[in-house]
């Protein structure tokens, strides 16, 4: 493999990662006790390098840019709250959000749209698992947040069509312990358009993507764990109601 370049950061351990529209590199990670985003322009020429005032957890880190080349970053802070913090393309601080749903809260997914609002969904531990999914305006109010309470489920990846529909992906375990792919579709206000499970031979399988299409459907993504231990892929196909088309193992 040929690197056109390669960057080190002996005290830096990255996590995730986003490109703005300009090509620029930007890198969330932890450096001893904290937070750290660093960014890189094309080149590789580091721009600059800004601290985070929390302390680093055993949660994901999230990145995503807008069109006005802004940084999200988004993480569970030590107080289990979802945290949701905006960066210029200068490298300040716009504003901070902690939102504490009552429970454990960790975000494991982040989506921008088109205008500049930002979509979260994870899950909420308060005895059961629920997923929870917030909306948030591009000045870093919560204009909505979402659990469903009949569905034990936690969310792990958000995308959005371009008509403002919402949709998760996750793993729904039903009762009796058996784990499905997980879907969930919601409109631009946050009202519930459909739920949707699929389960390969009552395996134990997790919906990892779900990526949807400019007709309405929506492909879902994940792994299964078969009884003998091993793991096998799966890819299932929605219509816009939420009824599966086809479905695919490899």
């Amino acid at each position: 493999i040929q690197f056109e370049w390669l960057r080190n950061y002996p005290n830096f351990q990255g996590h995730s990662a986003a490109i703005d529209s300009s090509g620029n590199i930007y890198s969330v990670g932890d450096s001893s006790s904290y937070l750290i985003v660093l960014k890189h322009n094309p080149n590789g020429n580091l721009l600059w390098t800004k601290k985070l005032n929390h302390r680093k957890t055993n949660s994901r880190l999230l990145a995503a840019t807008d069109r006005n080349n802004e940084l999200y970053v988004s993480f569970e802070n030590i107080a289990h709250d979802y945290v949701l913090v905006k960066i210029d393309s200068s490298g300040q601080l716009k504003w901070e959000n902690i939102l504490n749903y009552g429970g454990w809260d960790e975000p494991y997914g982040i989506a921008v749209d088109k205008a500049g609002y930002i979509y979260l969904t994870g899950e909420t531990f308060n005895g059961i698992t629920k997923c929870l999914t917030v909306k948030y305006t591009p000045q870093g109010d919560t204009l909505w947040a979402r659990i469903n309470p009949e569905y034990v489920m936690g969310g792990n990846y958000v995308s959005l069509d371009d008509s403002g529909n919402v949709y998760v992906a996750g793993g729904y375990i039903a009762a009796g312990g058996s784990y499905y792919f997980g879907t969930l579709k919601y409109d631009n206000n946050g009202n519930l358009k459909w739920f949707s499970k699929y389960s390969y031979q009552n395996t134990i399988s997790r919906g990892i993507c779900v990526k949807p299409d400019n007709k309405g459907n929506c492909y879902v993504s994940g792994y299964i764990r078969l009884y003998d231990g091993n793991f096998i892929s799966g890819l299932i196909k929605y219509d816009y109601k939420g009824d599966s088309v086809w479905g695919r193992i490899f």
